[in-house]
């Protein structure tokens, strides 16, 4: 009697621990293990069995700093190569009959439900190719990287904006996501296949109108401005509610006029926000807000602290810039801010990248300056360097370059110049 209590006990240990090392999925658009769990009797998930009541265990246990495709092989990507010691191969059935979640296209928020929460090192959402067919194998090198976030506290509940192009319109695909914990605690990694069907969501074009709400989540008042104009206002806390053209830009100013936010109104967004600290200037800073322990940075924000300028390279919250402003930090020393009214202003206008991997670069200087250019991964990474320390003289600039080196994917194109001016624009490589 007493060995048989023990072997039940055992196999109590064993259920509980399926649940107690795992972790997470995607929830929005569900996963296919979360579409089995929430649906259990579809057809296309009977072969999974009580696999799918730990919908959150799809996991490699040690990856060797992100390596996954040397762990999750190509068509075992929607089970995790079954790394969890769980039988999930049932999700790399190669079949039409996975439920497509509808989305539109452009935006997309992808949401992760992390039932036991860790520090990330980052989350990544790839989406498959065009004319992607269900019954092939998912490739890794086939994949294009369209959303990112990076390291990060622990949180039950991620949201990860992606980009989903115009080009996927009426098509199916599948978002593969990936989920790795920081390396300093865990080189453990989650993966969800989420499969879609994208709509057009009919009309929506340039130049239709639409309305916007704009939240003020500053310690400030705020004017926003429509071509130089302005529309109205809001306190801090409050929201201004309009109707906007869509492709039209919006700016959000302090009441000294500097510049805390610009934006671009497109379809799918409906909601603008101003994040952050509006107080600074007290050593020369024209404006720039003062660090804040509380505000969530990501990089190319720049701050004041103890009177000088930092500029955020990556996400970052609680990270005092004073502190964490060496070479591999998260925050860049610009200088003292009695040396910014002297920073160079760098806009980039537009750019276009082809299939035939020629990129052109548009971009405006108002001072003559000796300007970087590098294309960066949505981590950051410098993949290519376009130029370094040219000199460009004040006015409009077009640069094309040969992007052939770059996999498909979103990336950041960066221009920088030697005394802080600094801007950014995301590129499609297709």
């Amino acid at each position: 009697m007493k060995r048989i209590s023990f072997f039940l006990f055992l196999l109590f240990l064993m259920s509980l621990s399926q649940y107690v090392f795992s972790h997470g999925t995607v929830i929005w658009p569900p996963s296919r293990i979360y579409n089995c769990y929430t649906n259990p009797s579809t057809d296309v998930c009977q072969p999974c069995g009580n696999a799918i009541y730990n919908w959150m265990g799809v996991l490699q246990p040690d990856t060797n700093f992100g390596r996954h495709q040397d762990y999750v092989p190509d068509g075992q990507i929607a089970s995790g190569g079954n790394g969890s010691g769980i039988d999930f191969s049932c999700l790399d059935a190669l079949t039409t009959a996975w439920p497509a979640t509808r989305v539109n296209h452009g935006y997309i928020d992808v949401k992760w439900e992390n039932t036991a929460p860790h520090k990330t090192q980052y989350y990544k959402v790839y989406i498959t190719p065009l004319n992607w067919d269900p019954t092939k194998p998912l490739l890794w090198n086939e994949l294009l990287e369209i959303g990112h976030v990076g390291q990060s506290p622990a949180a039950s509940f991620t949201t990860i904006r992606s980009f989903i192009p115009d080009s996927y319109v009426g098509k199916r695909a599948a978002l593969v996501s990936v989920w790795q914990r920081d390396y300093n605690e865990s080189h453990e990694a989650f993966y969800a296949v989420s499969d879609i069907l994208v709509d057009g969501q009919g009309s929506c074009n340039t130049g239709d109108t639409v309305g916007i709400t704009f939240t003020n989540t500053t310690n400030c008042d705020l004017q926003y401005f429509q071509n130089d104009i302005v529309q109205g206002s809001a306190s801090a806390g409050d929201t201004y509610t309009t109707e906007a053209i869509v492709g039209s830009e919006w700016q959000a100013k302090d009441t000294s006029g500097t510049t805390i936010d610009n934006f671009t109104v497109i379809c799918e967004q409906t909601n603008y926000t101003s994040t952050g600290n509006c107080t600074g200037g007290d050593h020369g800073c024209n404006g720039i807000p003062t660090w804040s322990s509380s505000y969530i940075y990501v990089g190319g924000d720049t701050v004041t602290y103890n009177g000088v300028e930092y500029q955020a390279k990556w996400w970052t919250k609680g990270d005092n810039p004073e502190e964490n402003s060496g070479q591999w930090d998260v925050w860049k020393n610009i200088g003292d801010c009695i040396n910014t009214s002297s920073k160079e202003s760098l806009k980039i206008t537009s750019i276009l990248g082809s299939r035939g991997r020629i990129s052109t670069i548009h971009f405006q200087v108002d001072v003559t300056r000796k300007l970087t250019m590098t294309i960066r991964n949505l981590s950051n990474q410098v993949m290519l360097t376009v130029f370094e320390n040219e000199p460009k003289l004040s006015g409009k600039h077009k640069h094309s370059f040969d992007s052939k080196s770059l996999p498909s994917g979103i990336y950041i194109c960066v221009l920088e110049g030697y005394n802080g001016g600094f801007t950014s624009q995301k590129i499609i490589i297709k």
